[in-house]
């Protein structure tokens, strides 16, 4: 397909079945090359734990950090929590 025929990506959506299974290196990857196209691209994770801002170890962190999306982290992933659990159970605790 030529580029006067290319439609706009409206979403894409990265999911895996297991923490540390590369969803966030993958979705990095793919957001940062999109980017690299010169198209206009940004990143979020709904819900995440297990570390807290500013430590530099959060998806919501490394996704910007590896793609040069200048975005707050806290704007990528609203939900945050630092407890290492699932997700309905590191809410639960906070």
């Amino acid at each position: 397909m030529n580029q006067t025929n290319a439609q706009p990506i409206r979403g894409l959506f990265v999911t895996g079945t297991d923490t540390g299974v590369g969803k966030t290196v993958v979705t990095a990857a793919i957001a940062a090359a999109l980017r690299a196209e010169g198209r206009n691209v940004g990143v979020w994770k709904p819900v995440q734990s297990g570390s807290t801002f500013g430590s530099g170890r959060t998806d919501a962190q490394q996704l910007l950090k590896s793609t040069g999306i200048d975005e707050l982290p806290e704007a990528v992933a609203p939900f945050s929590f630092a407890a290492p659990l699932t997700p309905l159970l590191a809410a639960r605790e906070a």
